[in-house]
């Protein structure tokens, strides 16, 4: 069955599914490459600025954190540039600007956790329908069972669910997956600012 026949077999609910797996494969290959091109942040660049900043010289130790657009780095080069400020005030712009980056991270995301969920009901929706035709059509004939009338309607039913779980299960996976990237920059940034912090408390 070719791509035409198995979307005109699915019925008027292959379509919207049809829009959700476009949407998928967008936001997947979007947050893929965001994701590729965040950079770590390497150990013995972090050791250089502490050095750096040990020895009082911010400017360096700044300059040195903008080698990559690491959101560790980015963190660190802000609170470097803020060194002068109380720890409370520091604490406050570390803050701000480490959530503005977890919501770069979380772009789109939200879409494929609703598509996961939606996807599988599109599918049941097209059961349901194509079930009822089926039976309307039984009705129609009096009862008497017609093979090939009854096989389009089952078809469609098994057609809308089975796209609607193929669209939502890799969905889902992609949402978990990019979830855990997302938690790993997390947790590398709550660990790298409070070493900053000690670090500039220390000085």
């Amino acid at each position: 069955m070719d791509f035409y026949s198995l979307l005109k077999s699915g019925g008027v609910f292959m379509y919207p599914l049809l829009l959700c797996s476009i949407l998928v494969l967008t936001i997947v290959i979007e947050r893929s490459y965001f994701f590729l091109r965040l950079k770590k942040s390497p150990k013995k660049l972090l050791t250089k600025i502490k050095i750096l900043i040990e020895q009082g010289n911010f400017r360096e130790a700044a300059n040195l954190a903008r080698v990559n657009n690491s959101p560790v780095l980015k963190l660190i080069k802000i609170g470097i540039n803020n060194h002068q400020k109380s720890a409370r005030e520091r604490e406050k712009i570390l803050t701000r600007i480490g959530s503005k980056e977890l919501r770069k991270m979380s772009k789109y995301l939200r879409g494929l956790g609703i598509i996961s969920h939606i996807a599988p009901l599109i599918g049941l929706l097209g059961t349901v329908t194509g079930i009822i035709k089926a039976f309307m059509k039984i009705y129609e004939l009096g009862g008497n069972i017609d093979p090939i009338v009854l096989a389009g309607g089952i078809s469609q039913a098994l057609i809308t669910t089975a796209v609607g779980l193929t669209v939502a299960i890799p969905a889902s996976i992609f949402y978990q997956y990019f979830e855990g990237k997302i938690d790993h920059h997390y947790n590398n940034m709550t660990e790298k600012t409070q070493l900053l912090t000690e670090w500039l408390n220390e000085k």
